[in-house]
């Protein structure tokens, strides 16, 4: 999961919709109030093996870290990462101008979490000019230079090294040098792991000593691998969010119609890193649809399959805005055409012509059906009454999605409607919503239905007598469909 930042986060009373300003008396506290059921909800939505990953700058950063340590359990707390964002800072700033955001990451279970080994860029790859059976690797001073020994005094301990430097323990012997983790500058520091983990290096072929020509000291060095070097600090410029973020999408729309964007390539790894290529991604603030931008590239470069879930109230655009005058009335039509024009232009320059951009909309609205509201004067004749409990302003579409909702069923399978009765995933449900309908629409669902098929669903009012309803739903039986619904 993805969290866009604080400024996309606003408070929704009935059907208004009102910024939480910091002028407001109680700004922390209705923020909180906002959040808290929020990450609850979503740490319920993840997978066993799933991660969350929340966006934020510094002004709630306190309060966003105790609640997450509460709803998710601090050992589940992977990192907070800091990210440069805008090197040269934010132009409003009275005193010290912000160039960092953060990024939260915690897991469901963290003895349960994988991350991905992400490949470097082609750039970086030329430092690795070393490999092994396990790949590409340089070599790095054992040392950890940002560690003293009185920060860490189980690290400092020293290394053996025989005279010819092909031999390394911790066993002093007889005309071996003894090498302890003190730099350049004379400073006693530690060892990048413990004794034990140096065993296991050693083991592993992944340690070597080396005379450094130039100063003529004996060093210790280590492999590293050509993998993402995961850090809390991540400083790239590709992560700068007005050149890959705001330009980006102003490049892609035409105009600058949202603020603050997140650069896309931020989206990117930590989705390479935390998500497989056969991932959901849920994004609960999606903005302008930058997380959706990202997959969909991710899955044109790697093959993946992921899958995304924008979550957006209609925040109204400010009139007068660019947004307004291009006409995007609020933030849910602005990520809407972010989505189509991306995927178009993605796909338009992909060798993949296959590659699946497609993506469903969904209103949160109440129920299709009309609530029973009989009337108790004259209940018998409301009894009596086969009323239609569809109401006037929906549509066939609308119903089929809430059928699908309510039985679990995947909202992206494809619905194709055969003469009247609509077939979804392939004729896995079979829906009809016609009206007068007789025995003989048993034989037009036997042509189409599937194999695995145990599911049709008809309106109440749509049967044209009550000895159609029972012909149709034992001759359903005979040929195999038990399921017979009624809505």
């Amino acid at each position: 999961m993805y969290w866009t930042n604080r400024e996309r986060e606003r408070e929704s009373i009935d059907i208004k919709l009102s910024t939480n300003t910091e002028t407001n008396g109680r700004f922390h506290s209705k923020w909180i109030n906002m959040i808290y059921p929020t990450i609850k909800l979503g740490r319920n939505l993840l997978s066993q093996d799933g991660c969350m990953i929340i966006a934020i700058d510094h002004y709630e950063l306190n309060n966003l870290i105790d609640i997450c340590d509460e709803i998710f359990d601090e050992y589940n707390r992977l990192g907070i990462i800091s990210v440069v964002h805008k090197p040269e800072g934010r132009q409003h700033a009275k005193f010290f101008s912000s160039s960092n955001e953060f990024m939260l990451v915690y897991a469901k279970n963290k003895d349960l979490t994988n991350f991905n080994q992400i490949v470097l860029s082609e750039e970086k790859m030329k430092e690795f000019d070393n490999n092994d059976e396990l790949g590409n690797f340089k070599w790095k001073n054992f040392i950890r230079g940002d560690i003293l020994k009185s920060q860490k005094p189980n690290g400092f301990y020293p290394i053996y090294v025989s005279p010819d430097l092909q031999e390394l323990c911790l066993e002093e012997k007889n005309g071996y040098y003894k090498i302890l983790p003190i730099d350049n500058k004379n400073t006693e520091r530690a060892w990048i792991v413990l004794q034990d983990n140096f065993k296991n290096k050693l083991a592993n072929n992944e340690l070597k000593a080396i005379k450094n020509q130039k100063t003529g000291r004996i060093e210790i060095n280590y492999k590293i691998r050509a993998q993402q070097i995961y850090t809390t600090h991540w400083i790239d410029k590709k992560y700068n969010a007005t050149a890959n973020g705001t330009n980006i999408l102003k490049k892609l729309m035409g105009n600058k119609v949202f603020d603050f964007p997140k650069s896309i390539y931020l989206v990117e790894d930590i989705i390479k890193i935390i998500v497989n290529k056969e991932g959901i991604i849920l994004d609960f603030f999606s903005g302008s649809s930058t997380t959706a931008h990202a997959i969909m590239n991710l899955n044109n470069v790697d093959g993946g399959s992921r899958r995304f879930i924008m979550v957006q109230l209609p925040f109204s655009t400010e009139k007068g805005s660019e947004a307004y005058k291009a006409g995007y009335k609020n933030i849910c039509e602005i990520g809407k055409e972010r989505i189509r024009r991306a995927g178009d232009k993605i796909l338009e320059e992909s060798d993949n012509k296959d590659l699946d951009i497609g993506f469903k909309v969904f209103k949160l609205d109440s129920s299709n059906l009309e609530k029973w509201d009989p009337d108790y004067d004259n209940l018998e004749q409301t009894l009596l009454t086969n009323k239609e409990n569809i109401k006037p302003d929906r549509t066939e579409l609308d119903l089929i999605y809430e059928i699908m909702l309510k039985y679990g069923i995947d909202l992206t399978l494809p619905i194709e409607k055969i003469n009247n009765i609509y077939s979804i995933g392939y004729g896995a449900l079979l829906i009809c919503l016609e009206d007068n309908i007789t025995k003989e629409i048993v034989e037009e669902i036997v042509k189409i239905k599937s194999d695995n098929i145990t599911r049709v669903v008809f309106k109440e009012s749509s049967f044209k007598s009550d000895a159609d309803k029972t012909n149709i739903k034992e001759n359903l039986r005979i040929n195999n469909i038990n399921e017979f619904i009624t809505i």
